[in-house]
C-alpha cells in the first residue's frame, strides 16, 4: 500500500508550531537572522536603506558569526527545552495535595545544578559577560511556587544567547561598514573573478593619492594636472582590472 504523506506547506507548519512549544525544534535561516539582525539593531536598519547591496556583507557577517555562536544556540535549545518539559511536570506536581510543592522543589534542585554549569560555560566561551547572573537570578525566581513553572516555561537561555549573537552580528557588520567608508556610493564587483565584494568610492580617492605620491608630485596637484598613465592604474585598481597597457600608443 502506497504510504501517504503530508504536504511540504503543512509539515512546515508543524515544524514551526514544534519550535514554539519546544525550542529545539526551532530553525535556523539566514532570512530569519538577516530579519532579526534589523529589527534587533537600528543602526543596521539604516545602513541597508541607505545601501541594500549591504545586504551582502551583512549575511556574510551573519554566516561567519554563526559558525562561531550555532553551538551556544544548540545549546540553549537545549536546556529551554528540558526545562520547559520539566515545567510543565513540576507544575502538575503543584497541583497535587499534601507535598506536591515539596516535590516541585526538589525537582528543581535537581536540575538548577546543570543548568548553571552551563550558563558558566557559556558565559565563559562565549564573553558575554554577566550573563551567568543574569540568568541565576531567574532560576532562583523559578523556585517560588506557581510563579516559578511560569518562568521555567520562559526561554530565558536561548534569549540570552541570541540577545548577545545578534548585537555581535550588529557591531561586526557596523564596523566592516565602517572600514569600507559606510553606507554610500558603492562600485558593486561580485560579477567578477575576484573574492572581495563592495570597493567604496572613498577607495579612489585614496588610490589616486597613492598614485599620485608614488611619483614625487608636488601636494597641489590636481586631478586634471596628474598623468593620465597613473590615473588610469589608480581607477584599474580600485576596479580590480588589469592596468591599462600604456606601452601600445
Amino acid at each position: 500500500m502506497p504510504r501517504l504523506q503530508y504536504s511540504p506547506r503543512t509539515q512546515q507548519i508543524a515544524h514551526d508550531l514544534a519550535g514554539i512549544i519546544l525550542p529545539a525544534f526551532q530553525r535556523e535561516s539566514l532570512d530569519g537572522h538577516t530579519t532579526e539582525v534589523m529589527k534587533h539593531d537600528s543602526r543596521v536598519y539604516d545602513a541597508l536603506e541607505a545601501d541594500p547591496r549591504a545586504k551582502r556583507t551583512l549575511e556574510r557577517v551573519i554566516q561567519e558569526t554563526y559558525n562561531e555562536h550555532h553551538k551556544y544556540i544548540a545549546g540553549a535549545k537545549v536546556v529551554d527545552t528540558t526545562d520547559r518539559i520539566m515545567a510543565a511536570i513540576g507544575g502538575t506536581m503543584e497541583l497535587l495535595p499534601a507535598y506536591g510543592t515539596f516535590a516541585r522543589f526538589l525537582l528543581n534542585l535537581a536540575e538548577v545544578a546543570p543548568k548553571l554549569g552551563y550558563a558558566a560555560w557559556y558565559e565563559r566561551k562565549s564573553g558575554d559577560k554577566g550573563a551567568f547572573w543574569h540568568i541565576a537570578k531567574r532560576e532562583a525566581l523559578s523556585f517560588i511556587p506557581y510563579l516559578g513553572t511560569i518562568i521555567d516555561m520562559k526561554a530565558i537561555y536561548l534569549e540570552r544567547v541570541r540577545e548577545h549573537y545578534l548585537t555581535t552580528v550588529a557591531d561586526r557588520f557596523i564596523e566592516r561598514m565602517n572600514a569600507i567608508g559606510g553606507p554610500g556610493p558603492v562600485i558593486d564587483i561580485t560579477t567578477t573573478d575576484h573574492p572581495a565584494t563592495y570597493v567604496e568610492s572613498s577607495h579612489a580617492e585614496r588610490a589616486l593619492a597613492a598614485a599620485l605620491q608614488e611619483r614625487s608630485m608636488p601636494p597641489n596637484t590636481t586631478v586634471a594636472s596628474a598623468p593620465a598613465d597613473d590615473i588610469g592604474r589608480a581607477i584599474s585598481s580600485i576596479l580590480l582590472l588589469p592596468a591599462p597597457d600604456t606601452t601600445k600608443r
